[in-house]
């Protein structure tokens, strides 16, 4: 398959990943009502698809250099299929908690293979802007067909038969087609992956995603409660809004590229401080608070992708593979920890919940700095 193509088939397999991960954050205040949870108790849901995320992402970029692209992309359409079974069979919370564990290992897995699929296209394929902005995509559209669904007192299930069916022609294309090419790494042994993961320009960066991701996540995952409980909007209004969050966020990742073929690292320093004063004037501006949470998304789009450029320029195609899988951890890390203490303090008041992002972003601003800051000691 032509390169182009293949970037094609990146871009629609994280859109459509993105697409049934961003239709369930809208969805928690009727998940709370329908199981009978409080908001505290509900953040087993997010925390559950992140230590799927975690135990994938330990494991996941070993896998892909024993098993190759092929067979781990495979393998990880299979765990998001089961996701979708399970949480369309779901008629309790047990059920429901596990269908998000393995959305969140097929998120471990996916996008782990889909990154390392990235690099191996030519320089001028490698849009990494657009390829978050694809997940941008499923963000917004999510979402919006939540919104109506609920609106409509359509059984908020449906949505998910479809995205299964979408999923399951697409798993079918992957063998026919016999696409991307089985790609075999040399396996890291121990030592080695430790000697790469003992590098001080990785380690701060890694932080960096733990904080950013975890912000992020949390963010979107309890933007529907803040709108019900702090902002007294409705849950259709709500997912309207979060849906014009995601707009803004998918174009703050298509002009990323942009910005950082200007200002590199920069793009991480200026856009955490701004998303940390858009969090100060949403509690501050109560008239315009919902629009200021979709500005946030603006904010947070290029956060991202412009590290994780900066980060993989740094690396060999060989050291991509792993430290990919290191990403992916500390999102999933990030997510369980942050989102999690969002949902306790949420129980409390949403707006002590979104001081942990306040903070996180304000960290990620500095580490971003420090690193700039050592590689430009480095390469004196």
């Amino acid at each position: 398959m032509k390169q182009k193509n293949i970037q094609k088939l990146i871009f629609f397999s994280i859109f459509m990943l993105s697409l049934v991960v961003n239709s369930v954050p809208p969805l928690m205040t009727t998940l709370q009502e329908t199981f009978n949870m409080s908001v505290g108790v509900s953040s087993v849901i997010p925390f559950f698809r992140n230590i799927g995320n975690i135990l994938i992402s330990i494991s996941g970029a070993f896998l892909i250099a024993i098993m190759g692209l092929r067979r781990s992309i495979i393998i990880g359409m299979l765990y998001e299929i089961l996701s979708l079974v399970l949480f369309i069979f779901s008629n309790n919370s047990y059920l429901l908690i596990i269908s998000m564990f393995f959305l969140g290992s097929a998120m471990g897995q996916v996008i782990l293979v889909l990154i390392s699929m990235f690099d191996h296209l030519d320089e001028q394929y490698q849009k990494y802007g657009l390829f978050h902005a694809f997940f941008g995509f499923g963000g917004i559209i999510g979402p919006l067909i939540i919104s109506i669904t609920l609106k409509n007192n359509i059984n908020f299930k449906y949505p998910f038969i479809f995205y299964l069916a979408i999923i399951l022609s697409l798993f079918l294309f992957i063998i026919i087609k016999r696409v991307p090419e089985n790609i075999k790494y040399k396996a890291y042994n121990f030592s080695e992956a430790s000697e790469v993961l003992k590098n001080k320009f990785i380690i701060i960066l890694i932080i960096v995603f733990i904080l950013y991701s975890g912000s992020e996540i949390g963010i979107i995952t309890w933007g529907s409660n803040l709108f019900k409980d702090y902002f007294h909007f409705s849950k259709e209004y709500a997912s309207i809004f979060l849906s014009l969050f995601w707009i803004m966020f998918t174009i703050g990742r298509i002009i990323t590229d942009y910005l950082y073929k200007h200002m590199k690292i920069k793009v991480t320093i200026i856009f955490s401080f701004l998303a940390v004063l858009d969090i100060i004037f949403m509690f501050l501006l109560s008239k315009y608070s919902p629009y200021l949470f979709s500005l946030l998304g603006l904010m947070l789009g290029p956060i991202f992708p412009s590290t994780q450029k900066f980060l993989n320029s740094n690396l060999s195609h060989r050291e991509v593979g792993l430290v990919a899988g290191m990403v992916s951890l500390s999102i999933g890390i990030g997510g369980a920890l942050l989102t999690t203490l969002m949902g306790y303090f949420g129980d409390f008041s949403m707006a002590y919940s979104y001081l942990i992002p306040f903070v996180s972003l304000m960290i990620v601003a500095f580490l971003s700095w420090k690193v700039k800051y050592l590689k430009e000691i480095e390469n004196k």
